[in-house]
């Protein structure tokens, strides 16, 4: 198979760029006027209204200032029935003050007794309830805005929005919710968010503004602005306008957050069994578009452990990023549009050794923000040593300007390995292309990039380089991506999964929407292909075809079938004592899920796949079940089963989770997380007690345990049980 080179795969990816562009702009003029830039009359606008009187955040709106602000009423359905009059009405109101602005949403409702509400945990996704969604674009840029949301019981959910409309809800920040129910006509919310919690220019003009409500039991979701499937609430060109802001106050910009932790630990193996110490985080807003954030002594305890995986690949597992410190403004290090590799910059690898064991953060300092229309990310941490690795200084910076309406020219340095006595530095450039606003709703994007990093215990090939493109449209889109790794390429502060390779991945997918029970049928199809740097196939991937149906009711199931391809170049050992040896396999796999929708108090996802699997055969089978059955109680269950019959040898994979929350009111909540797999043959326990005094004022006590379930007796191998007190200043 003749690979072509890559200054032609780039070629291909530019020519894709711009036969979109073309297609783009023929599509629109098919479509007449009413949905060139702009989205004609369905994007928005609303005035802020100024009040001078307190308001009390109780669910109630009882104060007179909400009556003389500007109703906002005219939403429109998004679906089931794309641009269908709402079953409900929905009306909100916007004020604000010096300090803070204030939204309340009286979202009324002819069954209230049917009002779903299930969740009263903090920062849980609230998809299962009747919520009300708020995004704001503090720039009115359409790249990087926030995310508030909140349910019929007040729980609160926030996130940061990045590249446009990605939706990260690891952050949080201060702000207070609160709700009511009224048994003859509905519920009503009220949200009030600190001018001190944003950042945003004093002098703007306006900012983007958009609202969103879910009525679960009828599975529908109504709009303000831009109110079109291929559009979520998070895409950021499509808010609506909010103007009338003027005079807010942030104050100092100063937050001052000391905390302390008390640690208890016992084990066999454990050398420091208590430990108490006091941290440190401060922030500064340098100017209201630019913050500086240091912490001292950084505990990550009340951070939730990973899931589980077994790897029967021979490549690395991906791990997401949960600590807090490195999610704040973590849209600014994103680079290239990569979403796993290969990645010059994963925060995953600073503070967490072999294992997944945490390694303490002596010092950290960020400096993150805009000035102008250039962005930039600048962090550098101070690691304590471990394992004969000394202790570190891990330096990352990132550089991006704003350019055309959405899109960015960048750069991204990193400097320090955090695992190994060695020396390591990365530099790349990067654009990304993006457009929401020519094609109606649909969007054209496309990033390239090129890496190259030095290593001290490397001489051969150290670049990346690669790109996409992207079409995302209700009805048929597409994506295209190549990247082309040196075998010495080594992001000591990232994530590559497969230097000395070239990668290859094509994804198509066709929508129809009939009309009845059937919400969308999807046709999809996928062609994943690596090969080493002289064009020989390493790994080929085909999924052809796959086929999903969603009901109205979110009730779904999916078929797939797969053609593989793998090239062993040496024997590899799958299991303990089970070796597939080096050569060349094909085979082909089958598989179906089966799901129901989450507006009910008990959802249920099974599935299985089978076939071939290298020169033996492999047998997969998944469940997960939740249940709600009030608001103060949620468990969830999961079991993977992977049997593996091969020449060599045949065994057994199993992964098993559940989750017991208890949440006694929305600032005061208890979540375990209860994990098993049998390669270790342990059994985690993480359990959480969060209790919010006031937003930004929390005591959380967490307790981890460890039993070995070797041979099917349970013993006991290590605990430790943590207190944090976390305290917030403002200035």
């Amino acid at each position: 198979m003749r690979i072509p080179h890559p200054r032609i795969k780039f070629s291909g990816l530019i020519l894709a760029l711009c036969v979109a562009q073309w297609a783009a702009h023929v599509a629109q003029a098919q479509r007449g006027p009413g949905h060139g830039p702009g989205f004609g009359s369905t994007l928005r606008a609303v005035s802020a209204t100024r009040t001078d009187q307190p308001i009390s955040i109780d669910g109630l709106t009882i104060e007179p200032a909400w009556a003389n602000a500007q109703v906002i009423d005219a939403f429109t359905q998004v679906a089931p029935h794309e641009g269908a009059p709402p079953s409900e009405r929905t009306e909100v109101r916007v004020l604000y003050d010096d300090d803070a602005i204030y939204i309340s949403a009286r979202c009324f409702d002819s069954a209230p007794e049917a009002i779903v509400a299930t969740q009263m945990q903090r920062d849980l996704d609230q998809r299962a309830d009747d919520h009300f969604m708020v995004v704001l674009d503090t720039f009115d840029n359409s790249r990087d805005g926030y995310f508030f949301a909140t349910n019929a019981n007040g729980v609160r959910q926030d996130g940061l929005v990045e590249l446009g409309e990605r939706i990260n809800t690891d952050w949080d920040t201060i702000w207070f919710a609160a709700a009511t129910i009224d048994q003859d006509e509905g519920w009503t919310c009220e949200i009030k968010i600190p001018f001190k919690s944003l950042s945003f220019r004093p002098d703007g003009a306006a900012w983007g503004i958009n609202f969103q409500r879910i009525i679960r039991r009828n599975n529908e979701t109504v709009r303000w602005s831009t109110p079109v499937r291929n559009f979520g609430v998070s895409t950021l060109a499509g808010a609506g306008v909010l103007e009338g802001l003027e005079g807010m106050h942030q104050g100092l910009g100063l937050d001052v957050k000391p905390y302390f932790t008390s640690l208890i630990r016992s084990g066999d193996e454990v050398q420091e069994r208590e430990r108490t110490r006091g941290g440190l985080d401060v922030t500064y807003r340098i100017t209201p578009n630019l913050t500086a954030a240091f912490t001292w002594n950084t505990d990550f305890a009340f951070t939730e452990v990973d899931a589980r995986q077994i790897n029967l690949t021979r490549f690395p597992l991906f791990f997401p990023e949960k600590r807090d410190f490195f999610l704040q403004d973590a849209g600014l290090f994103r680079f290239g549009g990569i979403n796993q590799s290969p990645l010059p910059f994963h925060s995953r690898r600073i503070g967490i050794g072999p294992g997944g064991a945490p390694i303490d953060l002596i010092y950290g300092g960020k400096l993150t923000g805009r000035i102008d229309d250039l962005n930039v990310g600048l962090l550098a941490v101070q690691q304590e040593a471990y394992d004969g690795v000394p202790e570190k200084t891990l330096t990352v910076g990132r550089f991006s300007l704003n350019v055309l309406d959405e899109s960015s020219l960048g750069v991204i340095f990193t400097h320090g390995d955090p695992t190994a006595d060695a020396n390591n530095a990365l530099v790349g450039l990067d654009f990304n292309y993006r457009n929401s606003k020519d094609f109606g709703s649909d969007v054209l994007s496309a990033a390239l990039f090129g890496q190259l990093s030095q290593s001290s215990d490397a001489e051969g090939d150290q670049s990346a380089i690669g790109g996409r493109v992207n079409y995302d449209s209700d009805v048929f889109d597409w994506s295209v991506f190549f990247a082309q790794v040196g075998k010495d390429y080594h992001p000591a502060i990232g994530f590559v999964s497969r230097p000395g390779e070239r990668e290859h991945d094509v994804r198509m997918r066709y929508r129809i929407r009939p009309r009845g029970a059937i919400d969308r049928i999807d046709f999809s199809a996928n062609a994943s292909w690596y090969t080493d740097l002289a064009g020989r196939l390493n790994t080929l991937e085909l999924r052809l075809p796959s086929i999903s149906v969603v009901t109205e009711a979110g009730d779904w199931f999916e078929i797939e079938s797969h053609i593989l391809e793998e090239r062993l170049p040496e024997d590899f050992e799958i299991a303990d004592g089970v070796v597939i040896p080096k050569g060349i396999y094909t085979w082909n796999r089958y598989s179906v899920e089966v799901g129901s929708g989450n507006g009910r108090p008990f959802d249920l996802l099974f599935g299985a796949e089978v076939g071939d699997f290298y020169d033996g055969h492999r047998f997969d089978r998944w469940v997960r079940a939740a249940w709600r059955p009030s608001k103060h109680f949620n468990t969830s269950v999961a079991y993977n089963q992977s049997n593996v019959d091969l020449p060599g040898g045949e065994f057994q994979t199993e992964i098993a989770s559940m989750r017991l929350d208890a949440a006694f009111t929305p600032d005061l909540s208890w979540a375990n997380f209860i994990q098993y797999d049998n390669f270790s043959s342990t059994v985690g326990i993480n359990s959480r007690l969060r209790w919010t005094l006031q937003p930004g004022q929390d005591i959380f006590v967490v307790l981890n345990q460890s039993f070995d379930a070797e041979r099917r007796s349970v013993a006991l191998v290590g605990t430790d049980l943590t207190l944090k007190v976390v305290l917030t200043l403002r200035f």
